[in-house]
C-alpha cells in the first residue's frame, strides 16, 4: 500500500522527536531508553484496528497496549483482530508474559 505525503511527513516527525527525546535523556543524566518508532507506529496502527472492528476500546485495553515493546505481540495482536468475534478474545489484558495472543496460537494449531 503506497503512504500519502501526510504519513511520510507523520513518520518524519516521529523519529524526529525521539532523536530530540534521545539528546535531551543523553543531556540530563538520564539513561531511559525511549520507545523505539516501529513499537510506536505499531501500537497506532493496533489502536486505530481495534476502534475500527470493535468501536469502543476500553481504557485497560489502551493502558495495556502502551506497555508492550515486544514487535512480535504486537504484530501478532494485529493478525488477531481479523479472526476475533470480540474484543476479550484478544486476551490483551493477560499477563506481561505472554508470547502470542490465544487466537494466534489455535491458528497455529497450538493449545
Amino acid at each position: 500500500m503506497a503512504r500519502t505525503i501526510a504519513q511520510m511527513f507523520i513518520d518524519q516527525g516521529r523519529e524526529e522527536g525521539l532523536k530530540e527525546a534521545r539528546e535531551e535523556a543523553r543531556k540530563n543524566g538520564r539513561k531511559e531508553v525511549p520507545v523505539p518508532v516501529p513499537v510506536i507506529v505499531r501500537r497506532e496502527v493496533l489502536l486505530q484496528v481495534l476502534r475500527k472492528r470493535f468501536k469502543i476500546v476500553v481504557r485497560k485495553v489502551q493502558d495495556r497496549l502502551k506497555t508492550v515493546t515486544d514487535l512480535h505481540i504486537l504484530d501478532a495482536w494485529i493478525e488477531a483482530v481479523f479472526d476475533a468475534k470480540r474484543l476479550a478474545d484478544m486476551d490483551i489484558l493477560l499477563d506481561q508474559e505472554i508470547s502470542k495472543p490465544a487466537a494466534v496460537q489455535r491458528k497455529r494449531g497450538r493449545k
